[in-house]
């Protein structure tokens, strides 16, 4: 993300909508292995169809897992994207279309080049095409995808801009309000009541903290959830839609949680106890299982001298009331999350192993958890 690469193990990007499940035991991680093992992982997209899994990385555009559940096949997508840094990735299930949104650094000319990519066939012949208009000199850290009205909304390093139709001839709009002015990390769009939540980075003076947007197909209007974020951004948004309750991971301060976010906002710290013990700080990924009414964690250990390094996923059962967090298995616990994709038909987590901050590793690829059933 100077701040172009400082921000490159702290961003989410776009997890998918939640429901599935999990219990108290643990199992183990493993790797997918593949050309992509040795490559740092920053966002995920998911085709449940087709059981394909698409996977940003920081450097090396976007790749694709045949058979992620059983026996994983990575192939480089190549195209445009090929050089980019992917943060966020979108995926149209009725019109089998990737996004992409990132950026990359031209050394040569010293300017930073941004923007979102469609691509079409991106399971037999991939065509990456750049949906063009004033994205392409902005620096994407998040997309949102509304299925339901095929509308295309986008972080920014300058606020959070909309896509009507993507599909189509693509044209961009900024959404304006309170965090027109901040760098928007995180989005998370709750369809049945059709509201988007957006996280802004730490600024000078402040944080963005968390806005939500009731009408976001139309006129836009941003409301604030206030909270007091200690100065550190949000890099990941996650929300429970049947209770009301919204989470948000931070950059410094662990994960958050919000009830009644539009209605009467409340933040409290749910990660002083896991931090005070050496667990991560960063919450750079979060995901909700639903069913089984539990939220997973994907960080790493932000700042300072670590001396005990004890990052990967974590798990809180009954997030909404608990601020308890147990390992979610073995095999990853050394390693920096930078990205996170809950597949719940299957019972299904992949973690993106991104640049490490305190160990020598670049990035470690894609690890799959199958989380076991749960208890009747």
């Amino acid at each position: 993300m100077g701040k172009v690469a400082g921000l490159t193990a702290m961003l989410l990007i776009s997890l998918l909508v939640l429901a599935g499940c999990g219990s108290t035991a643990t199992s183990n991680w493993t790797n997918t292995g593949g050309g992509l093992s040795k490559y740092s992982v920053m966002s995920f997209a998911y085709d449940s169809a087709h059981d394909v899994l698409y996977a940003g990385t920081a450097s090396h555009g976007v790749w694709r897992c045949d058979s992620p559940r059983t026996s994983p096949r990575w192939t480089d997508m190549g195209g445009g994207v090929a050089s980019y840094g992917i943060y966020a990735l979108a995926y149209d299930p009725a019109r089998d279309l990737v996004y992409a949104g990132g950026y990359k650094t031209d050394v040569g000319a010293n300017s930073v080049m941004g923007g979102v990519w469609r691509c079409t066939s991106p399971r037999a012949s991939p065509r990456w095409i750049d949906t063009g208009g004033s994205l392409g000199s902005f620096l994407v850290y998040a997309l949102a995808y509304d299925a339901a009205r095929d509308i295309l909304y986008a972080g920014t390093d300058r606020g959070i801009w909309r896509s009507l139709k993507p599909d189509g001839q693509p044209s961009w709009s900024g959404m304006g309000g309170g965090l027109k002015a901040f760098p928007v990390k995180s989005l998370a769009h709750d369809p049945t009541r059709n509201v988007l939540y957006a996280g802004g980075d730490n600024m000078v003076g402040g944080s963005g903290g968390v806005w939500y947007c009731n009408t976001p197909d139309g006129a836009p209007a941003w409301l604030s959830t206030t909270g007091d974020f200690n100065g550190t951004g949000v890099d990941a948004l996650a929300y429970d839609s049947k209770r009301d309750v919204l989470y948000a991971g931070t950059s410094g301060t662990g994960v958050r949680r919000c009830t009644s976010p539009r209605a009467a906002p409340s933040w409290t710290s749910m990660s002083e106890q896991l931090i005070k013990s050496g667990g991560p700080n960063a919450a750079v990924a979060l995901a909700y299982d639903s069913a089984g009414d539990a939220l997973f964690m994907g960080g790493y250990e932000a700042g300072g001298l670590v001396i005990r390094h004890d990052s990967g996923v974590w798990r809180c059962a009954n997030p909404e009331q608990s601020d308890t967090w147990k390992p979610s298995g073995t095999g990853i616990r050394r390693f920096d999350i930078s990205s996170m994709a809950f597949v719940p038909a299957n019972g299904l987590m992949f973690a993106g192993v991104g640049p490490s901050q305190t160990l020598p590793i670049e990035g470690q690829g894609v690890w799959r958890y199958e989380l076991p059933p749960l208890k009747k």
